[in-house]
């Protein structure tokens, strides 16, 4: 089998293809198939059970008990639950604890899964099999309908699909026992399954778009994928809400948990899904530790744990952020042997970019033991050759702002400088610590020798440069600041970009953050870049990280150019095109620089309810117009009949209008200059036509008549 980073979500079809191939075969030639199968998505019920299904129909009994033990306590699937008590209830019924080990195994499943929305088949079938049981003597039958009761009443309370025929067959039960204290026992629930009722309606409405039996892809931003995973956080935000308004908060946490569950059937590659599960689980802890409940505070607590390690036992494995929340809660319960066990655990791994986890690994260090242990990471990171420019200086600045020591900080940029002298990042953040010490010597050095050694390529030096200039603007003299700008302006045409006018150095040098010595329409006009894309971002709402100013002013043009074309044609501005207009003005007024300016729409937006919904159908309906995308919109409602009492395309076979003659054919015609002479002509025709039309209809009723007169005459002269 292909590997599963091939499939997604939206093209589940080649997969879908090979396991159908797979069926055919005798499980003996597919069963290595099947096993990479589980193994690539272990989480999908849908699979383990038509691998099931395959091992029970060539009677490989043990093996199916193998594969029951490997995922049905793990994948709390429905179906997968039914296979298994449908195996449980069918195979083992020769065995002479058969009634015992079913009904432990329908508790078994109703304590897993009995809160599904679909778990109504399971409560059905084991109060069935109750039934079937026979009793021998009255105790037993008494034990027998207190079995059974204790089944109905416990399903009645639990919101699921056909929860209102689950209910018809315990009053049926009640009745039948005893009418005479039935009403009672009834009546007692009636109002409590009301509401039952009502929440199993909500409880199948927020689930009904859910798909439950998806393999659990790789996170790939499709639009189904954000879709779905819509669904299951509205689905577990619902469960949150307490629908069943209970005072009991570990019933509310068992169904939220629940849901958890099911959607890391289809998620489980998400980490935000663990993280927010085991949040809820330390918030559940906190609650019960507030009410005294010591008992049940440790329990939340300790699943929080074991989803912790189960995410990065498997899907999270490799995924940092799911590692680093593990610890923090850890080092909220003062485990910090365990904090540095999960730490250690992730920097093992071969095939990761362990720098983060070293930095959070010197950040946690520091906190609970101090600077020197923090240290002894450094220098152990120093000797893993994975590690980036980033460890030095996190190393460096920890140094620098916790033991207030300027010589350790200096040292160690010194350290990294031979590996990493030709990076641009390192050597600024080498110059912030020089500034920060006072060294301005060292500051100016460091630049200067970076740009003359060519250690760092010329293309990406525009960063130092800047750096520099501003470095000269603070402490430098006048002759030094012009002494930068021309050794720029020489750098910038020996590698062949667009020379810098005077005027853009002068702005470069008196401007400060975003306070510019000119206003935004002067810096546009000058064409003046700048290093900061956030002025970019606000100077110019079309501009993109990454892309050059000249191609978004060009593109600004063009949009002040086709809004001058509307204009022209006649569009009229609307009430709300004003506010935003006055909108705009105003927030530039107030700050020309703001973040937040609000621009207008650059084109005439429609009325989008008088729109058609865009329908994706393959079937073509005669009364929808196909799309070429793959989709129906409907006609226009003066068609409609008449397009359905038309017959279908399909009947159609010709003849068929040659389009391109067609249109040549109007294009070729000459229509008259002067209307009014084609009105009369056409008019004059037209009744004249319409004098012949009358004769002629004249005629024809005298003609009819003449024939009814000598159909008489005949027929006298036959008598």
């Amino acid at each position: 089998m292909d590997s599963k980073q091939k499939y997604s979500i939206a093209n589940i079809d080649p997969l879908t293809l090979s396991i159908k191939a797979a069926q055919e075969k005798k499980i003996q030639d597919s069963r290595d198939f099947f096993e990479q199968l589980v193994a690539d998505y272990r989480t999908c019920g849908r699979f383990w059970k038509i691998y099931i299904e395959q091992e029970l129909r060539a009677r490989n009994f043990e093996e199916v008990e193998n594969l029951f033990q490997r995922c049905v306590i793990k994948v709390l699937n429905i179906d997968l639950w039914r296979t298994y008590l449908n195996y449980v209830r069918d195979i083992k019924s020769k065995l002479p604890n058969y009634k015992e080990k079913t009904a432990q195994a329908y508790n078994f499943a109703l304590e897993k899964i009995g809160l599904d929305v679909n778990s109504y088949s399971i409560w059905n079938d084991y109060v069935n099999f109750l039934k079937s049981v026979e009793a021998a003597g009255s105790f037993a039958e008494n034990q027998k309908i207190m079995a059974i009761r204790k089944v109905y009443q416990k399903g009645v309370m639990n919101p699921m699909i056909n929860v209102d025929q689950f209910w018809k067959d315990y009053c049926a039960f009640e009745n039948q026992i005893n009418p005479l204290i039935a009403k009672r026992m009834i009546d007692d629930r009636s109002r409590e399954f009301m509401t039952v009722r009502k929440i199993s309606k909500e409880y199948e409405n927020v689930t009904k778009y859910l798909d439950r039996n998806s393999p659990c892809f790789p996170p790939q931003g499709t639009v189904e994928e954000l879709r779905q995973k819509t669904y299951w956080k509205k689905y577990i935000e619902w469960e949150k809400s307490n629908p069943l308004k209970t005072d009991d908060l570990a019933i509310v946490a068992k169904r939220v948990m629940y849901a958890y569950e099911q959607c890391l059937l289809s998620l489980a590659t998400h980490p935000d899904i663990y993280f927010e599960a085991t949040s809820y689980l330390q918030q559940m802890s906190s609650i019960m530790e507030e009410k005294c409940d010591a008992v049940l505070a440790k329990f939340y607590a300790n699943e929080a744990v074991n989803l912790y390690e189960r995410a990065i036992e498997s899907f999270m494995k490799k995924n940092a952020l799911i590692y680093f929340a593990y610890c923090d809660f850890e080092e909220s319960r003062l485990n910090y042997s365990k904090c540095k066990e999960i730490y250690e655990k992730y920097i093992e791994i071969c095939d990761v970019d362990p720098s983060l986890c070293y930095i959070q690994y010197m950040r946690f260090l520091r906190r609970v033991e101090g600077i020197r242990s923090t240290r002894q990471i450094f220098k152990k990171a120093r000797d893993d050759p994975r590690i980036s420019y980033h460890v030095y200086v996190a190393a460096a600045f920890m140094e620098y702002f916790c033991t207030k020591d300027k010589n350790i900080a200096y040292k160690i940029f010194q350290l990294g400088s031979s590996k990493y002298e030709s990076v641009p990042e390192y050597l600024l953040a080498f110059v912030e610590l020089a500034k920060h010490i006072n060294e301005d010597d060292t500051t100016r050095s460091l630049l200067e020798n970076s740009i003359a050694e060519g250690k760092i390529p010329k293309d990406k030096t525009n960063e130092i440069w800047t750096e520099w200039l501003q470095f000269e603007n603070f402490v430098g003299k006048l002759e030094d600041i012009k002494k930068v700008e021309k050794s720029r302006q020489a750098m910038i045409g020996d590698i062949n970009q667009p020379d810098e006018s005077e005027s853009k150095l002068l702005i470069d040098r008196y401007k400060f953050s975003n306070l510019y010595p000119c206003s935004k329409y002067e810096l546009k006009s000058i064409g003046y870049t700048d290093s900061n894309y956030n002025f970019a971002f606000n100077l110019f709402p079309g501009f993109k990280q990454g892309e050059s100013l000249s191609t978004s002013l060009a593109l600004a043009n063009s949009s002040v150019a086709s809004l001058g074309a509307t204009k022209d044609k006649s569009f009229v501005s609307t009430k709300e095109d004003v506010t935003t207009s006055q909108t705009l003005e105003t927030s530039l007024s107030a700050n020309p620089f703001n973040r937040t300016i609000v621009t207008r729409p650059r084109f005439p937006e429609p009325d989008m309810t008088k729109m058609y919904p865009f329908k994706q159908n393959r079937d073509n309906i005669t009364a929808l117009q196909p799309v070429p995308g793959g989709g129906l919109f409907l006609f226009p409602s003066i068609f409609g009949d008449l397009i359905k009492r038309l017959p279908p395309p399909s009947c159609f076979d010709g003849p068929f209008v040659a389009i391109d003659e067609f249109i040549a054919h109007l294009q070729a015609l000459k229509l008259p200059d002067d209307f009014q002479s084609f009105y009369k002509s056409y008019s004059s025709s037209r009744d004249s036509s319409k004098r012949g039309d009358e004769e002629s209809n004249t005629t024809e009723k005298t003609n009819n008549l003449i024939d009814i007169y000598k159909q008489r005459q005949q027929k006298k002269m036959v008598k």
